[in-house]
Order: structure tokens, then C-alpha cells, then sequence
């Protein structure tokens, strides 16, 4: 049946691959924020500070991983979903955002400290 009607099925599996193609993206914009959270993260280290900014480290891997699985979860739905099967996972969700202004916040009172420290 595809077969005469194959330019249907061409025009669902460009969609199909468009869509996994935003997820990536969006999947690479978090991976290139990591790295930049990681490198804010080294450049005000020192050693009074070095445990509560490992404690932020991994605080920001915790939810990096489950972003990666949140990212691969649509992905499976998008596989699934191209196959005709309906499928949802709710076990993962994209809290990207309230991560980030987290992050930043905690950061952001580290710097204040180190300058307030220089400072004095």
C-alpha cells in the first residue's frame, strides 16, 4: 500500500525527520550550556569555595542527565509515533529553565562572595 502511495509516506517521514531534527537541536543547546556553566564554575573556584560549588556541579549533572533522558524520551515518542503506536512517557520532564535561573542565582552569590572577599 505505501508503495502507491508513497509520496505520502515521504512527506510524513520529512516531518518525522524535521521534528528529530529540533529535538537535537535543542538537545545540543543544552549540552553547549553545560559546558558554559562549567566554565563560570572554574573561573571563580578557590579553595574555601571548591565544596559548594562541587555541590552545584552536581546538582547541574543530576538534572543534565535527566534532561538527556528527558530529550531521548521524545525521541522514542517521535519513533514510536512514526510507527503508528501512541506513546508517552511522563517520567521525564524539561525543567531546563527553572534549572538554569538556579544555577545562575547560586553562581551569582559565589562571585558576589569572592569580590566581597578581594574587596576587604
Amino acid at each position: 500500500m505505501l508503495n502507491c502511495f508513497s509520496f505520502f509516506s515521504q512527506v510524513e517521514w520529512i516531518d518525522t525527520y524535521d521534528e528529530d531534527s529540533q529535538i537535537l537541536e535543542e538537545l545540543t543547546k543544552l549540552i553547549i550550556s553545560q559546558k558554559e556553566k562549567l566554565e563560570r564554575v572554574n573561573t571563580i573556584v578557590t579553595a574555601k569555595n571548591f565544596r559548594e560549588l562541587t555541590k552545584l556541579v552536581d546538582f547541574s549533572y543530576q538534572y543534565y542527565n535527566q534532561h538527556i533522558d528527558y530529550f531521548e524520551s521524545r525521541r522514542d515518542t517521535l519513533e514510536y509515533s512514526s510507527c503508528g503506536i501512541t506513546y508517552y512517557n511522563s517520567k521525564y520532564q524539561n525543567n531546563i529553565t527553572m534549572v538554569d535561573e538556579f544555577f545562575d542565582i547560586k553562581l551569582e552569590e559565589y562571585q558576589e562572595d569572592n569580590v566581597k572577599k578581594k574587596v576587604k
